[in-house]
């Protein structure tokens, strides 16, 4: 029976990849529509937590599925996510524990951290700046909705 089980994962993680792919591309087509970085980071705070190496696998893979759509630079979102779950999450996890306001404060965070980062590194005249802010202000507030509701539904 472990045979079985194995094989449902893998149709599991492939069929989860496969999903996020077409997402990432219809976030090509549909501008409005948030990239998830910031349920990326929660899923990655909460998967590296409780040692699910096997979803936290499936979770890098689709951070890098994601940089190399939007021609980011390789592995950048995994040491930002490093970074923020070590300097960040961790401590403030210990003062706040696992409250809903601090899962939108994470996914705030990253969005703004993202935003400049974005200014700073992949600057062009192309992308207007208040465009930029107005955007990531709107995939803060879809996203955090997203936390509101899958924390309601729990």
């Amino acid at each position: 029976m472990q045979r079985d089980s194995t094989i449902q994962t893998l149709i599991r993680f492939f069929a989860i990849f496969g999903c996020f792919a077409i997402y990432i591309y219809f976030t090509d087509i549909y501008v409005v529509l948030p990239p998830m970085l910031g349920i990326l980071f929660l899923f990655f705070c909460h998967y590296l937590q409780e040692s699910d190496f096997q979803k936290l696998f499936l979770v890098l893979l689709c951070l890098l599925w994601m940089e190399l759509d939007k021609n980011l630079s390789f592995g950048g979102l995994f040491f930002y996510f490093l970074f923020l779950y070590f300097v960040i999450y961790l401590p403030l996890m210990y003062l706040f524990s696992k409250a809903v306001y601090m899962k939108i404060f994470y996914v705030c965070l990253v969005y703004c951290g993202f935003g400049i980062l974005y200014s700073l590194f992949f600057a062009s005249d192309y992308v207007d700046f208040g465009d930029l802010l107005m955007l990531l202000g709107l995939y803060m507030l879809g996203e955090g909705v997203m936390v509101l509701l899958h924390e309601f539904k729990n």
